[in-house]
């Protein structure tokens, strides 16, 4: 148990530092969601070049209730905080959305 903790925090660990040294913009993205209640994948896609607004939809299958099935749109915008005195990037991100699920 101990070796796949190990294991997981490497590769954590260097996936941080390789998409810390990466800064490229992208359009389309998409992602595997691993968690305790819920597991499936998300999609998310940006309109335009500086990432600024997109949608994303994401689909898992749940264990909570008997099983189920969770399904979520997600209409995103982000917008960059500038403050003097905070001498790191910051930013806010909004949007709405609909989420439904089905469950045994």
């Amino acid at each position: 148990m101990k070796k796949i903790f190990t294991r997981l925090f490497i590769c954590v660990s260097l996936s941080l530092m390789i998409s810390a040294t990466t800064n490229a913009q992208y359009y389309t993205g998409i992602g595997l969601r691993l968690g305790k209640f819920a597991t499936g994948i998300s999609f998310k896609y940006f309109f335009d070049a500086n990432n600024a607004n997109g949608f994303e939809i994401i689909a898992a299958k749940t264990k909570t209730a008997k099983g189920g099935y969770l399904v979520t749109g997600l209409y995103e915008s982000q917008t960059p905080i500038t403050m003097p005195i905070l001498q790191i990037p910051l930013d806010i991100v909004f949007g709405g959305g609909v989420h439904g699920g089905y469950f045994s």
